[in-house]
């Protein structure tokens, strides 16, 4: 059944009661945050509330429906992109929810969890992308890496600014230790010449 789409006035009150909930992260842990508090914080009465949400675990599984809907786009994109277009698409989408991304990071319930979610929406993304004998295996570390580089940016972001290029300062020394060339000065200068190639900004 297709659903119902929402009025403008409905959709306002719906990112309002969002929007309460992520502010109220910032001082409180999800487990001690009532829907007496979201009440305060939006406002919106009781009844409002509950026209919107049964409670504050399906708000929460909005939430992140709202995110997911957002990296599908995201996911679309970098499918059809060319490799020089990847840091600026990255940084678009990091810009466009990161409130909501730090907000999701701090939920874990049984429904909720971003970061098991995201390493099965990435490692679908990476099988979808690609063939080959270990193709299960390669999706698995491309799923680990680039969640664990995601919820590392989101984390990070929260106390300090971060360049444009910090997914490339953490991956070129992981990748250099990996294979142990991190004292090829060789080998540096050439990623470092193709990181360049690939992102003007850099």
């Amino acid at each position: 059944m297709e659903k119902k789409k929402k009025s403008p006035a409905f959709q306002r009150t719906d990112q309002a009661i969002v929007r309460a909930l992520i502010n109220l992260l910032n001082e409180k842990t999800f487990e001690k945050i009532t829907v007496q508090d979201i009440l305060d914080a939006a406002p919106v009465s009781r009844n409002t509330f509950y026209l919107h949400f049964q409670d504050k675990y399906q708000l929460a599984k909005y939430m992140l429906d709202l995110f997911l809907e957002k990296q599908k786009n995201v996911l679309e994109q970098l499918s059809q992109a060319d490799l020089s277009e990847y840091s600026a698409i990255i940084r678009k989408m990091s810009a466009g929810h990161y409130d909501l991304c730090v907000a999701l990071m701090q939920i874990h319930t049984e429904e909720v969890d971003l970061r098991q979610i995201l390493e099965q929406q990435m490692e679908q993304h990476y099988l979808a992308q690609n063939n080959g004998p270990c193709r299960k295996e390669e999706a698995y570390v491309y799923a680990q890496t680039m969640t664990a580089l995601q919820m590392l940016y989101f984390d990070r972001a929260k106390t300090e600014p971060l360049s444009a290029s910090f997914h490339d300062q953490i991956l070129v020394p992981v990748f250099l230790n990996i294979f142990h060339l991190k004292d090829d000065e060789e080998v540096m200068a050439l990623l470092q010449k193709k990181l360049k190639l690939m992102d003007p900004t850099l």
